[in-house]
């Protein structure tokens, strides 16, 4: 299982590969997998794609490890 942690290094890893266009890979992926129907793999790329956001964004701070409340 994926933590928190994990989804913000693969959000950074998925920036500093394809930088602005990380978005656009992400939202690839969740298509395809969409079509493919396969749901369970599809939400997690909408995860990591709202943490890539969230960096690209300035909101989330990529040498921070989040915190969960």
């Amino acid at each position: 299982m994926l933590n928190a942690s994990d989804f913000q290094d693969l959000a950074y890893w998925l920036i500093d590969a394809h930088g602005r266009d990380a978005l656009a890979w992400a939202d690839r992926a969740i298509a395809e997998l969409d079509m493919a129907g396969d749901e369970e793999r599809a939400e997690l790329w909408r995860m990591l794609r709202s943490v890539a956001d969230d960096m690209i964004a300035g909101r989330l701070d990529p040498q921070k490890r989040p915190t969960l409340h």
